[in-house]
């Protein structure tokens, strides 16, 4: 059982803890080219958070990881290792129970300053205390 279906079972609501755990699982679907459930995996595998969550550290397994797609060449932009460790990080941050903890404590007030000096109404806090 992943954290996603833990938070979902515990308190029956979605929240900014499992918004960011949901972006963290989309993150790592663009990273792998794969889908976050796959019931045709065997049973260990079925899960990309929990087989791929540990080696997103580890630059050499991450290679291994990666859609083959990011590695090409899109117009003008190459996607480069080092953005890749970026991009790999966030969604570890996001997917981590521990980690996300602290992304959430440490960006909230962020999150409200770029909210007002951007504009972006989307990153505005709703009545309800979620990110809108």
């Amino acid at each position: 059982m992943d954290l996603l279906s833990l938070l979902w079972q515990q308190t029956g609501k979605l929240t900014l803890q499992s918004d960011v755990y949901a972006f963290g699982v989309v993150l790592l679907e663009l990273l792998t080219g794969r889908r976050a459930v796959d019931l045709n995996q065997g049973p260990n595998d079925q899960n990309l958070v929990l087989q791929v969550r540990h080696v997103l550290n580890d630059q050499k397994k991450l290679r291994k990881l990666i859609d083959p797609e990011m590695n090409r060449t899109t117009g003008k932009i190459m996607t480069t290792m080092e953005s890749i460790i970026m991009f790999a990080n966030l969604a570890s941050r996001c997917v981590h129970p521990d980690k996300l903890q602290l992304i959430l404590y440490t960006n909230s007030k962020g999150l409200s300053m770029a909210s007002h000096k951007f504009g972006y109404q989307w990153l505005r806090r709703s009545s309800g205390g979620s990110l809108v």
